[in-house]
């Protein structure tokens, strides 16, 4: 099909709203060329939906926006999670696989069953011309470009990690093909119409791989929750004594570092003046974790309290002192810093670019992820009011400033709002557009001058990242 023009593009979107512009191999459109009004969009998310866990949560934000902007979203996902009523949403389950009734966060068989039973569903799914965008989280991107053709839609990878690291991460035997993998994820990247990272970190990774300064952030925020004070104890175990309160909320996988904290009570002075709570699960996890505390003898100074409810979490973290978020590895950032930061409490996190992205000595006490560095800034904090207060006061202007729903909102309508198209990348079968506006003029303005970034040295690209990164927190 010949090339469109925007003007004849939006004549096209006006007769046949839900019909995608083809793309052809001699041009480049956009995703939002056609969305002068609402358009039907399929989100692939491979995860149990709804369920109370972070991309579940994330990708319920991204429907609830779509859907508000008056785009028809239809929901392709795992065959179990809690259904939820979102106008203009329509939820699509997968059939299971014999005795997969449930899977864990990351990698496992599983997974890997599930995302293959969602591959008839989404070819059933996907007839010519019936989406305008396919809305592809995580791992289901490759779904969604293997099967370009059949579907005829723009390709959005919403990257919420680096599946390289995490397969790498969860087994000795994807280490020795991680040159391989590598090559197969840069190919998603490269091939997908929009990237849109979680975080800076991967955004960077994005960039250079596309080679152009157009990934646009698609940051995660506070959790929304009711409140629900009348349920919840104030203190551990019913009496604190006046002791502050550090807690802990999210999952225990191994890269969350529970065992650096567990080992940061352990040194901590006997009349330390803190009280440790983790809340969060699975309860096999939650269980092993009791029982180290026994043999330790400190029940008295930190409580595994397992799985709780999300509409409490606001509640327990204004009720607590410090935050804690004792991460030992990683590089997306978790999305209980943002609740964490919205609650105006002090938070206690190690100094990773899985924190450090959002978070800088204004707004947190960071330390070296080591238990001896952990204990240090946890007493640290427990005996210095003053401090937590600014920490937290510091925390809240940035995410409100920063990480609102607002800015969630905007950062949505830049992939399927307003964009320019970019040039073609080589070997590209479709392109994207520029959503860093600036960026993409400060770019330009260097290859005028002989500058071009895939050329000039690291340090004038570090530069650009930091020019990125203001923009983000504009």
């Amino acid at each position: 099909m010949a090339r469109f023009s925007l003007q004849k593009g939006r004549e096209f979107a006006n007769r046949n709203p839900a019909r995608p512009i083809a793309p052809s191999n001699a041009g480049k459109s956009t995703v939002s060329a056609c969305l002068g009004r609402g358009v039907r969009i399929l989100v692939i998310a491979p995860q149990p939906f709804f369920a109370e866990r972070g991309t579940p949560i994330a990708v319920r934000r991204l429907v609830e926006t779509l859907c508000a902007d008056g785009h028809e979203v239809d929901l392709l996902t795992y065959p179990f999670g809690t259904d939820v009523e979102v106008e203009g949403l329509s939820i699509h389950r997968a059939r299971t696989f014999p005795g997969v009734d449930a899977v864990g966060i990351g990698f496992s068989l599983r997974k890997l069953l599930l995302d293959l039973m969602l591959l008839p569903k989404f070819f059933q799914m996907a007839k010519s011309g019936r989406y305008h965008t396919v809305h592809a989280v995580e791992e289901a991107v490759y779904l969604a470009l293997l099967l370009r053709r059949r579907h005829q839609a723009k390709v959005v990878y919403d990257m919420d990690s680096s599946l390289v690291d995490q397969l790498a991460d969860s087994n000795t035997v994807f280490r020795l093909f991680r040159p391989l993998l590598t090559r197969i994820e840069q190919w998603a990247i490269r091939h997908a119409d929009v990237v849109a990272p979680m975080c800076q970190d991967l955004a960077d990774y994005a960039v250079d791989i596309r080679e152009t300064e157009d990934a646009v952030v698609l940051h995660d925020v506070p959790v929304e929750t009711a409140s629900v004070a009348s349920a919840l104890p104030l203190t551990m175990n019913g009496a604190n004594e006046g002791r502050p309160l550090a807690l802990y909320v999210g999952n225990l996988e191994a890269y969350q570092g529970i065992d650096l904290l567990v080992e940061a009570a352990g040194l901590l002075p006997r009349e330390s003046p803190v009280s440790i709570q983790v809340v969060g699960g699975p309860m096999n996890e939650v269980e092993r974790f009791r029982s180290l505390i026994a043999e330790r003898d400190l029940r008295d100074r930190i409580q595994f309290l397992g799985p709780r409810p999300l509409e409490q979490l606001n509640e327990r973290l204004a009720r607590a002192d410090i935050l804690l978020s004792p991460r030992s590895k990683g590089g997306n950032t978790p999305l209980k810093v943002y609740s964490y930061m919205e609650s105006g409490r002090a938070i206690l996190a190690t100094r990773l670019s899985t924190h450090t992205q959002v978070l800088d000595d204004s707004t947190a006490l960071l330390v070296d992820p080591s238990p001896e560095a952990y204990a240090r800034g946890l007493a640290r904090l427990a005996g210095d009011e003053e401090l937590r207060n600014t920490l937290g006061e510091s925390a809240q202007r940035r995410v409100r400033r920063s990480y609102s729903p607002r800015s969630f909102a905007r950062k949505v309508r830049d992939i399927y709002g307003s964009h320019r198209p970019r040039a073609a990348h080589a070997g590209s079968a479709w392109g994207l557009s520029d959503v860093w506006h600036g960026a993409d003029r400060r770019a330009s303005g260097e290859r005028r001058r002989g500058g071009d970034r895939r050329s000039g040295p690291r340090a004038g690209r570090e530069r650009r990242v930091g020019e990125r990164r203001s923009l983000i927190h504009a």
